[in-house]
């Protein structure tokens, strides 16, 4: 499935770079996955209308914001996703990814031992990354 960049609103990406050394249970595939589960065409629709095709980044060497350790984003072990709609610093009353639509994409997610930071600390609901907190 092509991926739209909120970076470059016009242009499609077919894949994206994560780093498959991090952990046998944090693969290319399990990040997949969570993606891929509705089964039949509609899934498209459905990914499409909930923005879930709205790529905001992965592999990105840098410090975290305000802070002077590396990002997640730097190892390739985590992805953001509608970062227009989930803002770093927005809670559940605002993005949203925090919204009941959004519960299934979170658990398919949970069960590949992906962490969301908006689930459990409410915050950078774009982010999920395969580490834990």
């Amino acid at each position: 499935m092509p991926w739209g960049s909120y970076l470059k609103p016009r242009s499609l990406g077919n894949l994206f770079e994560c780093n498959n050394s991090a952990s046998s249970n944090y693969t290319l595939s399990s990040a997949n996955k969570p993606v891929s589960r509705k089964p039949d065409q509609s899934r498209h629709i459905e990914i499409h209308r909930l923005r879930l095709d709205v790529w905001g980044g992965c592999l990105n060497v840098r410090k975290m914001r305000g802070g002077t350790r590396n990002s997640m984003h730097s190892w390739g072990i985590a992805l953001d996703y509608d970062p227009q709609n989930n803002q770093l610093k927005w809670g559940s009353d605002r993005a949203t990814f925090a919204q009941p639509d959004y519960n299934k994409w979170w658990e398919f997610w949970e069960e590949e031992g992906w962490v969301s930071l908006g689930r459990t600390r409410n915050y950078d609901w774009m982010h999920v990354q395969a580490a834990k907190l």
